[in-house]
């Protein structure tokens, strides 16, 4: 997905080395934070609790068409996404920000629709490598 968009263009698609990247890359967590996994699994239990419950917020945002917090919401999303390795989750929450930011409602449905599937995603490979629910 190139940075660069026309004005009428704003749903970025995944590039396909996106597209069968690791829901997380957990080798790249556990390389900075040096093996500590205590502190791995306490990161990776707050992002999960924080990002469910932005989730949340942002399904209710989005019910009341509520662009300013969709918008802010997935901007949060998008930082802490990325912080822990979440490469597509951020770039979905970047999508949606974005479709939000230029008030484009049809994008932003199938932006936030694409964040959910791999919120799900995401979830499913935290529950699979260190028991988290």
């Amino acid at each position: 997905a190139s940075s660069a968009s026309t004005a009428g263009a704003q749903t970025q698609e995944a590039a396909p080395e996106e597209q069968d990247a690791p829901a997380i890359d957990f080798a790249r967590l556990e390389k900075i934070l040096e093996g500590d996994s205590a502190l791995f699994q306490e990161i990776m239990s707050m992002f999960l609790s924080d990002t469910t419950a932005r989730m949340e917020a942002l399904r209710n945002a989005a019910s009341v068409g509520d662009l300013a917090e969709v918008m802010r919401l997935a901007h949060s999303m998008r930082g802490a996404s990325g912080n822990v390795g979440a490469m597509k989750l951020a770039a979905d929450a970047e999508a949606l920000e974005n479709n939000a930011k230029a008030g484009n409602l049809d994008e932003s449905a199938i932006a936030h629709s694409h964040l959910e599937s791999e919120f799900k995603r995401v979830r499913r490979a935290l529950e699979g490598r260190i028991g988290i629910r």
